[in-house]
């Protein structure tokens, strides 16, 4: 449970050119909103973030296309 602000500085201080984000809880579009755009504004353009676990509360109701769609958008290289 780290704010986004402390995984980004948390790159930021030792260098990482890849951020790993786990979700658990099934909201993970909430906290990952913006979150490719404050990696940008701190100087790590291009880096890559993946993203996994409980992405979707709703996901019984969705299609696995759908919700790594809606990760991409968001900035995500892998899903």
């Amino acid at each position: 449970m780290l704010s986004t602000e402390e995984l980004v500085g948390a790159a930021v201080e030792t260098g990482a050119r890849v951020i790993l984000v786990s979700s658990s809880y099934g909201m993970a579009a909430l906290d990952a909103d913006g979150f490719r755009g404050q990696c940008d504004e701190a100087g790590l353009d291009g880096i890559l973030l993946y993203i996994g676990g409980n992405l979707s509360v709703s996901r019984q109701n969705r299609r696995w296309e759908d919700i790594e769609a809606e990760f991409k958008a968001l900035g995500f290289d892998r899903v």
